[in-house]
């Protein structure tokens, strides 16, 4: 467990390194940074000076080592727009964004478990439809529509929780709702699938044969034989929460990163930019790295493809 765990540690080290470049390549590639940067009557002289802030007036191979040796030490130089270091400013976010997306998904999973498991012992019953009408609203719905008539409905009609902000569990509440009913829908979906093909298996029947209920079969034997195609979708799904929080932090005025990163765009702090982009970058590797070792700890064979 331990080489497999190193093993996939050193591979997500390597995508962190890829991810890393290819950003300094697309950077490189959009154009002149320092001109995007500043405003079109800026004088000459300080677009001079930002191309020597930033190290644009040096070769590319030389201004690939010096950006990328700094950016492997943490030093993605100074925001623009606020005049701190750009990594700093950026963890500073990370937890608001977390917070947000932990509440999601510790509500998103059970719910999830618990309408992919009740259709799963009765499928093609009126509640298997029903239910499976729900997940598919859950994936069809777009996640800035539902935030904003959530916003219409509780804040604006009545007034029972705030429309934005940051403090306690009622400004947590809509943003958590709106980032957790497509997870839900998605992740019931593939419970279902894994349930319904799980219970046609030959050792289910000999557990009916033993006396026992189908809801004590699901929740004994069938959940956990079928829980690696699970991990997987909520695993991407917690990877899609850190990605789309950025445009429900910006909804609901969330202090997270994707708002960060939504400010800095506008002002064009291509410092921010790129740190905001290595840490999303990195919580991403870091649960895909999660849910590998957590094959590893329920399937044995993991350790074996991987």
């Amino acid at each position: 467990m331990l080489r497999y765990a190193l093993r996939r540690t050193f591979h997500s080290a390597i995508v962190m390194i890829g991810v890393l470049i290819v950003v300094f390549l697309v950077v490189d590639q959009i154009g002149d940074p320092a001109r995007l940067m500043l405003p079109a009557d800026a004088p000459i002289q300080v677009y001079l000076d930002l191309r020597a802030k930033l190290g644009l007036d040096e070769p590319f191979l030389e201004r690939f080592w010096h950006t990328m040796s700094g950016w492997f030490v943490g030093d993605f130089g100074d925001s623009l727009w606020q005049g701190v270091p750009a990594l700093g400013l950026a963890l500073q976010r990370v937890p608001a964004t977390l917070t947000l997306t932990i509440v999601s998904l510790a509500f998103a999973i059970p719910v999830a478990l618990l309408l992919g498991t009740r259709s799963a012992i009765k499928p093609g019953s009126l509640t298997d439809r029903l239910l499976t009408t729900v997940s598919l609203a859950g994936v069809s719905v777009a996640d800035f529509w539902l935030g904003l008539m959530l916003i219409l409905v509780f804040s604006v009609q009545f007034g029972l929780l705030p429309t934005s902000g940051f403090g306690g569990l009622e400004y947590l509440i809509l943003p958590a709702l709106t980032l957790a009913f497509r997870p839900i829908g998605r992740i019931a979906q593939i419970a279902r699938s894994a349930l319904v093909e799980e219970m046609q298996k030959p050792y289910i029947q000999t557990l009916r044969a033993k006396g026992l209920t189908e809801k004590q079969i699901v929740r004994k034997h069938a959940l956990k034989n079928s829980a690696i195609p699970i991990i997987t979708v909520s695993g991407d799904e917690i990877a899609t929460f850190l990605n789309g929080a950025v445009v429900i932090e910006t909804i609901f005025a969330w202090p997270g990163i994707g708002t960060l990163f939504i400010g800095a765009i506008e002002r064009r702090d291509l410092p921010l930019i790129e740190a905001c982009v290595f840490v999303v970058a990195l919580m991403v590797i870091a649960v895909n790295l999660i849910v590998d070792l957590t094959y590893a700890y329920l399937d044995p064979r993991a350790k074996i493809r991987g």
